[in-house]
Formats: C-alpha cells, structure tokens, sequence
C-alpha cells in the first residue's frame, strides 16, 4: 500500500493484505510520516469482549469506555488523546477475529468503514483525516472466512 493511497480520506477504509509465506506486512506497506499506526492481535479478539478489550487496550480508551459497539465506536472515531495526521490500524491473524461470530463480524467491519467515513469528514473541530485498517492473514488462512466482507488489498 503506498503512502499516497494511505494519506487518502476516500474509500475503501478496510482492506484485506493477504500475505505470502515469508512476507510481512512492514514489506507490503509505505506508512507516511506521523501517521499513528497500531497493531491488534487477531488472536485476541475471537469474541466481541476479546475485540473491544484488545482495542481499548490499544488505543488506551478513555476509563468510560463502555465495552460495548456504540461505546467502541464513538472511541475509534475520537481519539482525541491521541492526536495523528492520519491513522492506521493493522489487525494481524485477521482469519481469528470473531470467528464463527459472522453477525459481530459484520457489524465490526461496518463501524470501521464508518469510522473511515467519518475521519474522511472535516469536522468543526478539526480537518479531514486518513484513517484506515488493514486485516492482515496469511495466504493459507484466507479461506478461514468465506466472506470477508471488505475488498482485497491491491498494490
């Protein structure tokens, strides 16, 4: 992914790198100066406590988080504390989050396409901004999940 597709606020907002055996996504990958990056381990995030634990633990939310979607939400798309020109999340072991829990699944990749659109969005109180997320799974592992439900990265 090169920086110029990073530092875009248009879509898509979540992609998915499938890596080759031997590859890494540092290897794949051009990240802009400044840009927070943050990695989430797919492994801890086989249930929606494991994902929003790993999140919030993370991204050092705030005590009021409410470990819950809306909650999870409003935190990913505030980030106040943690002031960027542009944001990337890369979830590493994508195939284990929320496996076999497709309904969670989908309702997290919604609120992280909307978190995209909502950084993408000059707000009063600040401009547009890049945000995105990038699941990362070994080439062996793709077909863990039938539909992923975001489109496949693209160099």
């Amino acid at each position: 992914m090169g920086i110029e597709r990073l530092r875009s606020i248009a879509p898509p907002y979540v992609e998915l790198l499938v890596l080759k055996k031997g590859q890494t996504y540092p290897d794949q990958i051009a990240i802009p100066p400044g840009f927070v990056v943050k990695e989430f381990h797919g492994r801890k995030c086989h249930t929606k406590a494991g994902l929003l634990g790993e999140f919030a633990r993370v991204l050092d939310f705030p005590d009021y988080f409410g470990k819950n979607w809306d909650a999870f939400e409003e935190c990913v798309t505030d980030l106040q504390w943690l002031p960027a020109p542009g944001y990337l999340f890369i979830i590493t072991e994508a195939e284990q989050v929320l496996r076999d829990r497709d309904e969670e699944y989908a309702i997290f990749i919604k609120i992280l396409e909307e978190s995209g659109k909502v950084w993408g969005t000059e707000q009063d109180v600040r401009p547009e901004i890049p945000f995105h997320v990038l699941l990362t799974v070994g080439e062996p592992q793709k077909s863990a999940r039938k539909n992923w439900n975001i489109p496949l990265f693209k160099k």
